[in-house]
């Protein structure tokens, strides 16, 4: 970034002033004109417009290291020999016409509107954003939900904000202000977070301090209180899975990890169990099968369930499989009391055959083997996108629940053709 000293700038004629938001003369910026930006630390910098905002009295101006910055028209300075910067699109890089292009707001990069991907329809776009920056804003905000602090002090008691004051989507994964978990922090349902059984908000994986094995993208196989319901002591326990929501929980992270519709059990399936054996809090009676075995069981799996989990490509069974919806395994469902502390002995005793699960007993932290390859990212960008997560939010009437039969399709859409007509 160019940058010169207040003090060097010398008019040629006082009588002459400088033009700002407030003449009429700064209404003939033009998009590419070099201008000096005069920012807060008393120093004029070199750049030229890239987009202008005249209802705002604000530019976008690209600066010669390739930073942007929006700034007040007020602050812009036009050089005493006018010069404009050709702007050519980032696709093609060929010269971009004025009436055929979109500029970012985010970082100031030129497309013209059919070369870039998605292609922009929309012809009057004053707020656009382009897809290199939108990704980099998804990457953000994964790896905020995925890098919270785990710092939150044990037997937190009460949240930083009111429960009951979110309204949520019918399946209660999504609420209306993005408030999930004892931080208060953004997240997604499928992406490491636990439910509480008690509550139903979800939490974040690095804030659970109770977990000893890592969680996987849409592993819901948990019992689960938070600290909140269970009077100070988070309680977590693991539901014992079949094999074919092992199959399922695999080709999920797989799809989320490397998109693709189907996967070779030789050259796919198999490598990514092998690989993450250990580190998946399976039952004895999967974790103790040999490597040379768990083939038949694998494929065994795929072709009891076509109907609806798994599908095949071609129209017989062959070696390359997939999800037909790609969405997480659905875990057993069950309710727990609600005024009662749940701990290791209520639930063997009094509440296991009640709530009809297969509870696995708590890990010792000497158990597990931790694999490297956890270490790695667990899902791309690309992956997410190929997930079925982008349906339509339906989002709940304050007062309704979100889960049991108390609400019926019918009176959603008696509610929702009410609120229509007035």
């Amino acid at each position: 970034m160019l940058q010169i000293k207040k003090e060097s700038i010398k008019r040629e004629s006082p009588e002459a002033p400088t033009p700002d938001s407030t003449t009429v003369e700064s209404k003939s910026y033009i998009c590419g004109e070099e201008v000096l930006v005069h920012l807060n630390d008393e120093r004029f910098y070199l750049g030229f417009i890239a987009k202008l905002r005249y209802k705002e009295s604000k530019c976008l101006v690209k600066f010669g290291d390739n930073t942007v910055k929006w700034v007040f028209l007020k602050n812009v300075t036009r050089m005493t020999c006018t010069s404009t910067t050709t702007q050519f699109c980032n696709v093609c890089n060929i010269e971009a016409m004025p009436d055929d292009i979109c500029v970012c707001d985010k970082c100031a990069n030129v497309y013209h509107r059919k070369c870039h991907k998605p292609e922009v329809e929309v012809t009057d776009v004053t707020v656009w954003i382009c897809f290199q920056c939108k990704e980099k804003q998804q990457i953000n905000r994964l790896q905020v939900t995925n890098s919270v602090s785990s710092t939150i002090v044990p037997k937190v008691v009460k949240l930083p904000y009111d429960l009951n004051a979110l309204q949520w989507d019918i399946h209660h994964r999504i609420n209306n202000l993005g408030t999930y978990c004892y931080c208060g922090g953004p997240g997604d349902w499928f992406i490491n977070m636990l439910q509480c059984g008690k509550c139903l908000q979800w939490f974040h994986e690095k804030c659970v301090t109770s977990l000893i094995y890592p969680l996987y993208l849409g592993d819901r196989f948990y019992v689960f209180l938070c600290s909140v319901c269970n009077v100070g002591t988070e309680f977590v326990r693991r539901i014992e899975m079949e094999w074919s929501d092992l199959v399922h929980l695999a080709l999920f992270n797989m799809t989320a990890y490397k998109p693709q519709k189907y996967y070779d059990v030789d050259i796919n399936i198999l490598p990514y169990l092998d690989n993450h054996w250990t580190s998946m809090y399976l039952p004895p009676k999967i974790l103790n099968v040999p490597v040379d075995d768990r083939k038949v069981y694998v494929v065994n799996s795929l072709l009891k369930d076509t109907n609806h989990r798994f599908e095949f490509q071609g129209k017989k069974p062959t070696n390359m499989w997939g999800l037909r919806l790609k969405l997480p395994p659905k875990p057993p469902r069950f309710t727990l009391p609600a005024e009662v502390p749940i701990n290791e002995n209520l639930l063997h005793h009094q509440l296991r055959n009640k709530l009809n699960l297969s509870i696995l007993p708590p890990p010792k932290k000497t158990d597990l083997v931790i694999n490297e390859r956890l270490t790695e990212s667990m899902y791309s960008v690309e992956g997410l996108k190929f997930l079925h997560q982008d349906s339509h939010v339906v989002m709940l009437p304050k007062g309704l629940p979100s889960i049991g039969h108390n609400v019926s399709i019918e009176h959603l859409h008696f509610y929702f053709h009410c609120k229509k007509m007035i």
